[in-house]
């Protein structure tokens, strides 16, 4: 922060912390208001009394509205709303309405946008949908643009005399496909080739067994299982009989930062893999290990080949393994977008075949280890309840 460089403190996901007043909680919040910059929400189906004590705070946004009547409630007391539209949660036509509500207070991202995604477009998509819809093209033009510049103090030009010359050039206004960028008076069209500098990376996980994974269940005992839901991050819970294996499939955490960890066990309802399992070293927000599958032996192959690689993301099955190595941190590729999106593409098609229903799997399994977003996570740690903050 001393550098100057911090525009805001990001997303403060451990809401029931700031809630309860936990210290470091408090403590980077009082950070960041002490030089006078923004902190961002991150706040799902908080309302009432205990909203207003967390903007209280000095929290000034949230991208993690799930309804309309929460998104204005937010507004009311004080919120900036961004406006999501991910590849995983998809809440551009539930809140839209609010650029005729109140289109000073909305912002527009994505968070979370797939590589094929972003290649059909980012922002720009959204400004295209919402003005299509009927919505002014200048309280459209200015969610994506002048609200964020303003919130968050950037230094953009504006378009006002004196200004650098920050701007895109369009020729229409209804797809809104750049043509022209020009940042500080420069045009800048092109993106640089990937960089060839040593990637970062902090890997000690080691190759797993079956055994350390196995359980044992009674045919009629109840087990906790995570049940998440296409196009959100919330999950629910249900509670099934071990016995009936064709309604849950088991899936594992490990500590990636550390060798020797033990693996933690959870079950997890909707994924359907027939004969298969996948997963990868990106699990918000500590992007540990994750994986699920049909059966101990596959769950254990992808995993130990995600250690060989030292992070990505893999499926497989009896006979075909798909890999995308993820060399920088364990999150990113130092490869083209092309070349991602072939990889990512190939994965997600075989996970399909498997029989998975999602639509996006891969974010679909990476947020089930994000201990913030109710109601139930599987954390390195064991099975997190986010709703009572608590393990169970």
């Amino acid at each position: 922060l001393e550098s100057g460089v911090f525009v805001a403190l990001g997303e403060m996901m451990n809401y029931p912390g700031v809630l309860g007043g936990d210290d470091q909680c408090i403590r980077k919040i009082e950070a960041a208001r002490r030089r006078g910059i923004p902190v961002d929400g991150h706040a799902p189906l908080l309302e009432g009394a205990d909203l207003r004590r967390y903007i209280g705070t000095g929290i000034s946004t949230d991208h993690e509205s799930c309804s309309l009547r929460e998104a204005r409630e937010k507004i009311d007391v004080g919120m900036m709303i961004q406006i999501r539209e991910g590849s995983q949660s998809r809440e551009f036509d539930t809140l839209i309405p609010l650029l005729g509500y109140r289109p000073d207070r909305v912002m527009l991202c994505t968070d979370d946008l797939k590589a094929s995604g972003l290649s059909r477009g980012h922002i720009n998509r959204l400004v295209s949908r919402a003005v299509a819809l009927g919505y002014d093209l200048f309280d459209v033009l200015a969610a994506a643009t002048l609200n964020p510049i303003r919130h968050y103090r950037l230094k953009v030009g504006l378009l006002q005399p004196g200004d650098p010359a920050d701007l895109i050039c369009c020729p229409d206004l209804i797809h809104f496909t750049p043509s022209q960028v020009w940042i500080e008076g420069k045009r800048v069209d092109t993106l640089p080739a990937p960089g060839t500098d040593r990637t970062v990376n902090h890997f000690l996980a080691e190759p797993i067994t079956t055994g350390i994974i196995a359980t044992s269940s009674a045919g009629n005992e109840l087990l906790r299982v995570i049940r998440p839901e296409e196009g959100t991050l919330i999950t629910g819970e249900e509670l099934i009989p071990a016995g009936e294996k064709g309604r849950y499939q088991k899936m594992i955490v490990l500590n990636r930062y550390a060798p020797h960890a033990p693996a933690a066990i959870g079950y997890v309802s909707g994924f359907n893999l027939q004969d298969g399992a996948f997963g990868s070293t990106i699990a918000h927000d500590s992007h540990n290990l994750i994986v699920t599958g049909s059966s101990d032996e596959l769950i254990v192959q992808a995993a130990n080949r995600l250690i060989a690689m030292q992070g990505g993301i893999v499926c497989c099955d009896r006979d075909t393994m798909t890999e995308m190595p993820l060399p920088v941190g364990g999150l990113m590729s130092d490869a083209d977008l092309g070349t991602v999106i072939r990889q990512y593409d190939r994965i997600e098609r075989h996970i399909h075949a498997l029989g998975c229903p999602f639509s996006t799997p891969v974010m679909q399994l990476a947020f089930l280890a994000l201990p913030v977003i109710p109601s139930l996570r599987l954390t390195d740690r064991g099975l997190f309840d986010a709703t009572r903050f608590e393990f169970v």
